[in-house]
């Protein structure tokens, strides 16, 4: 019976890793949140509304860091659609900024109130966040890298080299 998988494709073997639509798609789905974020943000809230971002919010208002969230979104969207290497690492560096100051505001409020700890997953999701966003500026950074040096070789090709 002929074989319907190539011999080099291991059933048995995963490795992670996206096809190229996938991993653009990813990214223009999770660019969704800090997007929307930075949107509610900028619209205000209700008295009503927790009061976990206090310390967030002396630092700078509430809609100043929606701002930041939109405009890191922004940054990261536009090197996606236009495939621009320094603006989502921009973007995804201003994000890893914003979710950590918001890890540390948060941690900061829930800890003041004693033991336990109410609250720390709202911590837990923003250095998930970060940590995502930071996978994104490190992965862009050294793929950006493979670009330049392909491109130096390319060139160095070009070159006529003498052999003495």
């Amino acid at each position: 019976m002929p074989r319907l998988i190539p011999v080099s494709a291991d059933r048995n073997r995963w490795e992670p890793g996206l096809q190229r639509d996938l991993s653009l798609a990813v990214m223009y789905l999770l660019s969704l949140e800090p997007l929307i974020r930075g949107i509610d943000y900028i619209t205000g809230d209700r008295g009503s509304v927790s009061s976990a971002l206090r310390p967030v919010e002396e630092a700078m208002p509430l809609w100043a860091w929606g701002t930041v969230f939109i405009v890191a979104s922004a940054l990261f969207l536009v090197g996606v659609a236009r495939r621009k290497h320094n603006f989502i690492i921009a973007g995804s560096i201003l994000t890893v900024a914003t979710y950590g100051a918001f890890a540390v505001g948060v941690m900061f409020e829930i800890t003041s109130e004693g033991w336990p700890w109410d609250g720390y997953r709202r911590v837990v999701m923003y250095i998930v966040w970060a940590a995502v966003y930071g996978v994104f500026a490190w992965s862009v950074y050294l793929k950006r890298l493979a670009c330049d040096a392909s491109e130096h070789i390319e060139g160095l090709s070009d070159e006529r080299i003498e052999v003495i």
